[in-house]
């Protein structure tokens, strides 16, 4: 199943957002904070780790990936005690708000399946060395260890050869957008409201 094990959005993005987070916001271990943003894509089931919301009928697939990731089900079972917590609601709450963000039922409308998820892994891969290069990426090797053969493939794909055809579907621009958005919240306070919302 192709969703169960696709990034969304990619690593690096995550990294990107978990690198801004750390230079806005007070913590005490920044490796746990980078190590926790990307947790959530090593585990498997995906549906498991991501807190999904698992609905019985069948619903569009703009519905479907935003149901792949639920902060409040994540909130429901973990406290956020520690900065690898911290790391890892904000790697639930990116993916939950990431295709609001960038797609429409209109653009499903228009798109196969297919034609959505090779546009977005090959936006990902055109996307890569810019974000390794402005936010800094760096991978430990500790965090390498630890990551499984996929994403480490997907980690040294850093550019995208040129002659490949594909719609970019992740405009720079909004990407950066986005992790600026997303670095801004603090994810405590953030996670406290959306529990106490009724």
């Amino acid at each position: 199943n192709k969703k169960e094990g696709f990034e969304m959005p990619s690593i690096h993005i995550h990294l990107a957002i978990a690198e801004r987070y750390v230079e806005k916001h007070e913590i005490n271990n920044k490796n746990e904070l980078l190590e926790g943003s990307i947790a959530p894509d090593f585990v498997r089931p995906k549906s498991i780790s991501h807190y999904s919301v698992i609905r019985k009928e069948k619903v569009s697939v703009m519905q479907e990936l935003n149901d792949s990731a639920n902060l409040r089900n994540y909130l429901k079972e973990n406290e956020i005690k520690s900065d690898f917590d911290r790391g890892y609601a904000l790697h639930i709450l990116a993916d939950e708000l990431f295709f609001k963000e960038f797609f429409t039922e209109e653009y499903f409308e228009k798109h196969t399946e297919e034609e959505f998820f090779q546009n977005l892994y090959k936006s990902y891969d055109a996307l890569n060395l810019y974000l390794i290069e402005k936010y800094n990426i760096e991978i430990s090797d500790d965090m390498e260890q630890r990551i499984d053969d996929k994403i480490k493939e997907t980690i040294k794909r850093k550019a995208i050869d040129k002659n490949q055809k594909f719609e970019n579907i992740l405009p720079v621009n909004k990407v950066d957008m986005f992790i600026e958005k997303m670095s801004d919240i603090d994810i405590d306070l953030y996670s406290k409201n959306e529990l106490n919302k009724s």
